[in-house]
């Protein structure tokens, strides 16, 4: 339950950032709102990050492995808000 919870949590992250990158407007207000979004929701989620970290350092423990999967996934989407940005030249071209 508490592993299902979690997945469902970054995933409902992920969804709410990639409806910020459907919205109009520019890359910038996108991206700001973008990082409140994981700073907030991410803050949430501090109980259950500490309950993982107290279980030790299992790298193929499942709890970790949904955190990992959703944590790529965040990062697929921001970065792809940074491309965006690049690309209508509103943030200078970086490695994302």
């Amino acid at each position: 339950l508490f592993l299902a919870a979690l997945e469902q949590r970054l995933a409902q992250v992920v969804s709410d950032i990639a409806q910020l990158r459907a919205q109009g407007g520019s890359a910038e207000t996108r991206l700001r709102g973008a990082v409140a979004l994981v700073f907030e929701q991410i803050g949430s989620l501090a109980p259950a990050l500490r309950a993982i970290e107290a279980q030790g350092s299992d790298p193929d423990d499942r709890s970790r492995k949904a955190l990992r999967r959703g944590f790529r996934a965040l990062r697929d989407e921001i970065t792809a808000l940074l491309d965006e940005g690049a690309e209508s030249d509103e943030f200078d071209v970086v490695d994302s």
